[in-house]
């Protein structure tokens, strides 16, 4: 089978994850796999440069190459995971098989996303939480099939990544990737449990992965400032500096945090080196953060609710209880809805649920083994990738 994925495949992001995965996947089963990147090729991996096609009408131009290699008129199937609106620019080098993902955290879908239905023929959210918020919002039910993300399992289990060197001495490392800082994530939530949960001789550490640059700032019409303008700040965006200053103030005698800042090639390395992963979200369609914490044997607490119950529960981790709540505007991404919700976690069950999680490990490992081995199986990226070609036979 010929496929074509056309998305994010440069600079880190969520997407590109999973698209380069489900590229190497398609390859290991023996389809022909072209991929070209819309957010440059900074960080593209060596292996996959091969595969990689220039896009002339949308200006994309592959740089492993001395001549262009032009993408083909036509695939057997067409992957992209983008933004709606892009799916007829992505997806148009054919007639069938035109496979978009997309998720969208909160509970009522932006409107005008509905109409780009037209442009594919089938849309694969990450879970059944995120497919049902489509079909709530009025996208063609038949259009929607639910295509999870997966782990590559050879990676995990890739003894040449060791563990990445971090700062603390501390025998308990609790990772929260929190990557890009939007508000949907929580951070006051997630820095408020930890400040709670233990005290500054707990024999453990708090690692932040997260890009933690100082938010531009607003250049009125009278500025003399030269060069392009910058980056327009988004209403979820927040200061993660300005919410760990205030959380010292408030928490002076905390267990250490360390922050993880710079570019990794590959993750793997630090959830080997911790023993627990951590979040306190208000929202995800699949949080692949948790499925990487089962894959590297991380205990994970997380919270009771979105996308990440398609392969957490009570027999491999550690669920937050908590409410379902109106989501505020800042936090719907495109266009806001008073009728959106999202989940409140309860602090307090966080911090005993932390508590368990750092105190128990070696019985809450052997408690949740069973369960946690049988979830990162099923969702290999080998099984993954099947279910997708066979949604096109």
């Amino acid at each position: 089978m010929r496929v074509k994925i056309q998305q994010f495949l440069g600079t880190n992001h969520s997407w590109r994850c999973v698209g380069l995965d489900m590229g190497r996947a398609l390859l290991a089963h023996g389809h022909d796999v072209h991929l070209c990147s819309t957010n440059g090729y900074e960080h593209f991996p060596v292996d996959l440069r091969p595969h990689v096609r220039d896009d002339p009408e949308l200006g994309i131009v592959a740089p492993f190459h001395t001549a262009p290699r032009v993408l083909d008129s036509a695939y057997d199937l067409q992957l992209s995971y983008t933004a709606p609106h892009n799916f007829g620019h992505y997806l148009r080098r054919g007639t069938k098989n035109r496979f978009g993902i997309f998720n969208y955290e909160t509970t009522v879908v932006p409107k005008h996303f509905n109409k780009f239905h037209r442009d594919l023929d089938l849309l694969l959210p990450s879970s059944g939480f995120a497919g049902r918020v489509f079909v709530d919002s009025g996208f063609p039910e038949e259009k929607v099939r639910v295509l999870p993300h997966g782990i590559a399992t050879e990676e995990y289990e890739d003894p040449s990544h060791g563990k990445l060197e971090l700062k603390t001495d501390r025998s308990v490392k609790v990772l929260a990737n929190i990557a890009q800082p939007h508000l949907r994530k929580n951070i006051p939530g997630l820095l408020k449990a930890w400040g709670k949960a233990f005290e500054p001789d707990d024999d453990v550490c708090l690692v932040l992965k997260v890009v933690a640059k100082p938010l531009p700032k607003y250049q009125g019409a009278n500025s003399k400032r030269r060069g392009p303008p910058p980056k327009r700040v988004q209403p979820f965006d927040v200061d993660f500096r300005d919410i760990y200053r205030r959380f010292c103030e408030t928490f002076p005698k905390r267990a250490p945090i360390e922050m993880v800042t710079d570019f990794l090639p590959s993750m793997v390395p630090l959830y080997n080196a911790t023993q627990v992963v951590f979040s306190l979200t208000h929202a995800e369609c699949f949080w692949l953060p948790g499925l990487e914490g089962l894959a590297t044997k991380n205990v994970v607490v997380a919270p009771r609710y979105g996308g990440q119950l398609e392969f957490l529960n009570d027999q491999n981790s550690f669920l937050v209880e908590g409410k379902k709540v109106r989501a505020p505007r800042a936090m719907q991404y495109w266009e806001a809805s008073p009728r959106a919700e999202m989940f409140q976690p309860d602090i307090d069950d966080a911090v005993e649920k932390l508590r368990a999680a750092v105190f128990g490990l070696s019985d809450a490992r052997e408690r949740f083994e069973e369960e946690r081995a049988r979830m990162v199986k099923k969702l290999t990226w080998a099984n993954v990738s099947q279910e997708l070609v066979s949604l096109g036979t």
